[in-house]
């Protein structure tokens, strides 16, 4: 209700949400996925572990965006998705962004993982295109020791992605223990006032 989308499902990660979307769009082996140059390591590994390629397309040096005329130039007959990224509590232009997907059958992600409460025109980001997902990770704005929301307003999407995180084993309690005192250990060297001191030197 929030971010006004029909669903919101809750997965472990961001790279778990968009490997769980990539699959839910069913797309076919070898096909291109347009991301910005700027985006996290992450998001290209998962692109390439679902059999799918990366093209990375240039940002808008004024925004750390996308840029929506490098989107023109790079589409191709197998482009198939473009993941865009709001950066930093930035959003992306999805106007233009959409102007350049008009009329085409090319499937529009959203990547929240840093604009939580980011917002276009009184709307929230992760409502503009097919699907969203947003991470809770360690070092996101909105933190809760990791976790992932997917949003959609396609119940297949949903639901194929629900299915699937259902369908997966409840991790082992020492685990979770694990990566809650790894993740607060993170939080706190990356503080504004502890990272000058000790990773950065490093």
């Amino acid at each position: 209700s929030f971010i006004g989308t029909k669903n919101a499902v809750a997965a472990a990660t961001g790279r778990l949400g968009l490997r769980l979307l990539l699959d839910a769009y069913n797309l076919p082996e070898g096909s291109e996925i347009i991301l910005p140059a700027y985006e996290d390591l992450s998001v290209p590994k998962v692109i390439s572990d679902a059999a799918l390629k990366p093209v990375c397309v240039d940002i808008d040096p004024a925004t750390n965006n996308i840029d929506p005329r490098e989107i023109a130039r790079r589409l191709t007959d197998r482009t198939a998705a473009v993941i865009v990224a709001h950066l930093f509590g930035n959003p992306c232009d999805m106007d233009a962004v959409k102007r350049v997907l008009k009329d085409r059958d090319i499937i529009l992600l959203e990547d929240c993982a840093h604009a939580v409460g980011t917002t276009i025109g009184g709307r929230h980001v992760g409502i503009f295109g097919d699907a969203a997902f947003f991470s809770f990770h360690t070092t996101k704005p909105f933190m809760t020791f990791g976790g992932c929301m997917v949003t959609t307003d396609n119940d297949e999407v949903a639901e194929h992605v629900r299915s699937r995180i259902n369908s997966l084993p409840f991790p082992n309690q020492w685990v979770l223990i694990k990566r809650v005192i790894t993740a607060y250990l993170m939080h706190l060297l990356t503080h504004r006032f502890i990272f000058p001191w000790t990773l950065y030197p490093v």
